[in-house]
């Protein structure tokens, strides 16, 4: 467990008949840029050895006898540091220790980094993604949804927890420059890859594409129809202006073809099921009205927001030992994540490249992954 404060905690909240708290004091000894006879010099490894009862880079780790626990638990902080410290511990593991991942013996725990209160109502959950969808629940009794259908009830408006994938998807859009605003539009004008193939159908749709864009929206500019004449369809690209930035969005058969997009048909599908086409006007205390799916979202998110206490864990200390017992180390209700190894080469090339000597491989990967971080604390 990372840290003096949370071990502290974690060893009055645990249930001693089984369970035993190292705490790890800071970041441990990288093991891929170390030689084996610094690592084994290492207090903080040598504390960990001694734990567990079995020596390092030896086939006698993998001897089930020796080891003095079944589960072997990796329980660290949700920033970055926690991450990093995570990552040290599994590098240690996988080149030193590989039978106890094979044997199914590490995991890592899986601690709550929201807690919301409302009322006599309180929820420990475990991301942003859950803490959205929650706070959408919240919100389902107070609404009607209005398109060319209408629904209400909190069984029917369930399908609207799928739209915090809209919010993530726009976020990473827009790191790279891209209007999530025109892609849904996009979506909705076109039903398959097919009509990209016919310039006259595609010059209609895309002709539309100005009636279904709103106030807040910012400037927009659409271009001319060119033709790609490698997958014989047609394409335009659309350029949006907003608080001073400029996006610029290709609309073509990419939408349709592309695994990255597949979630947005998906969704913008389930919609015009459920609620057929925009605008839509969400009915509560007020009337709203969009034709952003996105901004459906993030409406519903105020409605449900309304009277919530929400509390983030930065750190695993911020949680008294009763919090800590009850959301992550009693086995009755914690959830635990197993690490299974099953491709060691692929393996072996994740950790030389993020862990290893080489710095051009990891500030390639960091290049070219950067705009999927989210959530740094910076």
């Amino acid at each position: 467990m990372e840290g003096e404060s949370a071990g502290g905690s974690a060893k009055q909240g645990r249930n001693r008949k089984f369970q035993a708290i190292l705490p790890i004091k800071g970041k441990i000894i990288n093991v891929e840029k170390s030689r084996l006879d610094k690592v084994l010099s290492s207090d903080e490894i040598k504390a960990i050895v001694s734990a567990l009862g079995v020596p390092i880079g030896s086939e006698k780790n993998g001897d089930k006898d020796r080891l003095r626990y079944k589960k072997i638990i990796i329980m660290t902080d949700a920033d970055v540091d926690g991450s990093h410290i995570r990552t040290l511990l599994l590098t240690l593991f996988f080149r030193q220790m590989t039978d106890i991942i094979k044997n199914g013996n590490l995991f890592i725990a899986q601690p709550p980094l929201y807690r919301i209160k409302k009322d006599k109502i309180e929820k420990y959950l475990k991301d942003e993604r859950d803490l959205e969808e929650n706070i959408v629940e919240l919100a389902l009794d107070k609404i009607t949804l209005k398109g060319t259908k209408e629904l209400r009830g909190r069984e029917e408006l369930q399908f609207l927890k799928k739209l915090s994938s809209f919010k993530r998807m726009a976020e990473a859009f827009d790191k790279k420059n891209v209007d999530f605003h025109v892609l849904e539009k996009a979506y909705f004008l076109f039903n398959n890859e097919e009509e990209f193939k016919n310039e006259e159908e595609f010059l209609e749709k895309i002709k539309q594409i100005r009636d279904y864009m709103e106030e807040g929206d910012g400037n927009i500019y659409v271009g001319d129809i060119k033709k790609d004449f490698e997958h014989e369809s047609y394409y335009v690209e659309v350029k949006t202006e907003r608080n001073l930035k400029v996006f610029s969005t290709v609309i073509s058969r990419d939408l349709y073809a592309s695994g990255d997009l597949k979630e947005i048909v998906k969704i913008v599908r389930l919609i015009k099921e459920k609620l057929g086409m925009p605008p839509y006007s969400l009915i509560g205390e007020s009337i709203f009205e969009t034709k952003s799916p996105l901004k459906l979202f993030e409406k519903l998110l105020e409605i449900g927001n309304k009277g919530v206490y929400i509390q983030r864990y930065k750190g695993l200390g911020e949680m008294n030992p009763a919090q800590l017992w009850e959301t992550t180390m009693n086995p009755e209700t914690r959830v635990l994540r197993k690490v299974m190894l099953e491709d060691e080469v692929i393996v072996d090339d994740i950790f030389s490249m993020l862990m290893g000597e080489k710095v051009e491989p990891r500030r390639r990967f960091i290049e070219d992954n950067a705009w999927e971080a989210k959530n740094l604390d910076i």
